[in-house]
Parts: structure tokens; sequence; C-alpha cells
């Protein structure tokens, strides 16, 4: 009985700024793909378009330029890429090693200019499969949306484009029910371009193929999109790459500030450690507290990583006390960061001969949690800390 592997890779997480750069390392080439939140475009006053330029440099462990892209945008002005993201792309050829790849963002118009600096580790073995990124075009703006299931807007092009180096027997794509044509055939088979009578695999060359999605761009309204790639028996599964709104984490909260979050949920050791690390180190140590608790490492996706940030940004939307508190801060947020949304919820608010007071029960855990607001201000505090640890 042959063994089958499901690997799931959803979303990007290996630097959650903002902004990102993301570097994909195969035999022939190095993808390096940039994303800029269409949020951080700034419009002249009753301007259509914003002119950018961008600058990617990217330097070895010694400072030595690797390499170097540039190139200007014309930015579109519409409401509909409110929280979308601005992808560009560029290939080169990077070794294995540490690089520092910086950013320059500078608005041609307004003067406007924002760095950015992320540290790139490419290992010795080439990236297996790389991100699903579906493209979407609006009047020949293109963005990567948050969600498929959301673009209720005329697009003039929707395209998913991935590359990959395992020599995959066939790639498949499925809308919920709806099975694509697979494509089949080793790496060294995929040559030339393929269409199958929807007209849906327009391009697919070795490494790397690239799908019209438009045609179904109904159905991927009530269905979730899936890719599968079949190596002898092995079967990779996974979701296209969207640019979802806790992406927006490390624009919102300094690095220390991520450092007091992580605090929840690290172990004494390794809080020790982290709290002697130097500010200009914070990121890079951040990045490697997660990489040690990432659940499936040497893919692209941490999902142990995804799930805390997505903790935090709720913490804040449900417990944040109007400029008295933010909902990380407080105990219900400390709570719910650490051990998530409560199984069962019990509260009086109005009690007669006591303290208002909300009681979280954990079944799983076996934990229950007894906040009380002694204040009057909806500042539940929590009474029974020995139960937190």
């Amino acid at each position: 009985m042959k063994n089958s592997i499901i690997l799931i890779f959803m979303i990007l997480v290996s630097a959650l700024n903002a902004q990102d750069i993301i570097a994909e390392r195969y035999a022939s080439h190095t993808d390096v793909w940039v994303l800029i939140p269409y949020n951080n475009i700034i419009f002249a006053k009753n301007a259509e378009t914003a002119r950018y330029q961008i600058s990617i440099v990217i330097r070895t462990d010694k400072k030595k330029q690797a390499a170097r892209h540039e190139e200007t945008l014309s930015i579109l002005r519409d409401e509909h890429l409110d929280n979308t993201a601005l992808p560009f792309s560029f290939r080169t050829n990077l070794s294995p090693g540490k690089y520092t790849a910086t950013m320059i963002f500078k608005n041609l118009s307004l003067g406007d200019k924002r760095d950015f600096t992320k540290t790139l580790n490419l290992g010795s073995e080439y990236s297996e499969i790389g991100l699903a990124y579906p493209i979407a075009s609006l009047k020949n703006q293109k963005f990567i949306p948050t969600s498929l299931s959301n673009l209720s807007f005329p697009l003039s092009d929707l395209k998913l484009i991935q590359s990959y180096s395992i020599p995959a027997d066939s790639i498949w794509i499925s809308i919920g029910d709806l099975n694509l044509d697979p494509i089949s055939g080793t790496v060294s088979d995929l040559t030339g371009n393929i269409y199958d009578e929807k007209g849906i695999f327009t391009s697919v060359n070795p490494g790397s193929y690239e799908v019209n999605l438009l045609p179904y761009l109904p159905i991927l309204k009530e269905h979730p999109l899936k890719i599968g790639f079949f190596e002898k028996n092995i079967r990779y599964q996974m979701a296209p790459f969207l640019f979802n709104n806790w992406y927006f984490y490390g624009l919102k909260y300094s690095p220390r500030e991520q450092m007091e979050q992580i605090r929840y949920i690290a172990t004494q050791n390794e809080w020790s450690t982290l709290s002697s690390v130097p500010k200009g180190q914070y990121l890079e140590s951040i990045d490697h507290f997660w990489a040690k608790h990432d659940p499936s490492p040497g893919t692209i996706r941490n999902e142990a990583r995804e799930d805390f940030y997505s903790r935090v940004a709720r913490a804040d939307e449900l417990f944040t006390i109007h400029k008295k508190i933010s909902g990380w801060k407080s105990d219900r947020g400390r709570i719910y960061i650490k051990y998530g949304p409560p199984d069962d919820i019990s509260s009086e608010i109005l009690p007669t001969d006591r303290l208002p007071y909300i009681v979280w029960t954990y079944y799983k855990s076996n934990k229950q949690f007894y906040f009380s607001d002694s204040g009057g201000f909806g500042q539940y505090q929590l009474r029974n800390k020995d139960e937190e640890f």
C-alpha cells in the first residue's frame, strides 16, 4: 500500500511586515517577488494615478551586491484596490546563503520615501513548490486580492502563476467539486503551450505554469480554489496566496510590541534569551523564534505564526478600550492570544451583590478564567492568575 503525504501551504508568513520581499530559488534562477500594500500608496489631490520608483538591492552577508532592480510604477487610484497588495517580480541568480534585501519606495510626485529591509536566508536546497500567486487586473492595474470570493467588480484579467522544482507527475486545480483538467507528465515533458477545452491552462513550461481563472470567477465566489501536485506517491495540496488582513501586522505593531506579544507564549528560557537581544536585532530574533516553532519546517507556510498574529489582531478588535488600553495588552487579550477563543462564556454584567464578571471555559485544556470589572469601565481583570500557568 502506498503512503500518501499531504502538505498544506496556504499563506506565506516568512517575515510578516506590511510590505514583503519573497525569494524562491530554483536551479536556473531565483524569483524575487515584492508586495506593496495598496493602502500605503499616497495620491496627490484629485490625481487618478501615482508614480512611484521602486529600487531593490540585495547584498550578501559580506555587504557585496548580489542583485539590483529598479522600476517605475504608475499606480491606479481605485477604491476597489483597498487592502490589496501590488505585486511585481524580477529574476536573478542567488547562491545559498544569507542576504539583506533593501527596498526604497519613492513617490515621484510628492517626494514621500519609504525604506524596508529584510533578511533572506536561502538554503542549499531549491524551493520545491513556490507560492501560487493569483494576479488580478483592474484596468491593467495588477494586484493580489484578500479573497477570491469578493471580486464583485469587473476584472480585465485573473491568472494563477506558480513555479516549482519537484519532478511532478501531474498538477491539478479544483474549485469546489469542479476539477479542472490536470496537467500531466514529468517536468521535462511540460514544454510549450497547453490548452484544454476550456482554455484554462494558458501556458506551461518546465517548472512553472500560468492559469486563466477569469472564466471561473462566478464559481470562485462560492467555492475555494485548491492546487495539487502529484510526485510518485506524494501528494502536495495547497491554496493560493492571498494578501490577508493580518499581513498588516508588521505595520501596526513595532518590533518592541511584537517582542512583548511573544512573551505571552515563550518559555522562561526563550524569554530570557529574547529579553537580552539588542533593539537592532528584534526582527531577526522574532524570525528565529518562529522558525523554531514552525509546525511544518521546510515549507513556506508557518501555521503557528499565522494563528498567533490572527489572535493578536482579533484581541485588539474585541478588547481595546478607547485611549485606555490596547486589546492585546488587556488580561482578556492576553488569555485570548495564549489559548484562543474560549469554548464557553458565561457572564453577569449588572449583578446586584458583586462586581460584573465574565467566565471563560476551555474544555480541552481543562482551564477556566474568571474576569471582573472593578472600575466599571469595561476593563475586566483576571482574578485567578494561577490558572494561567
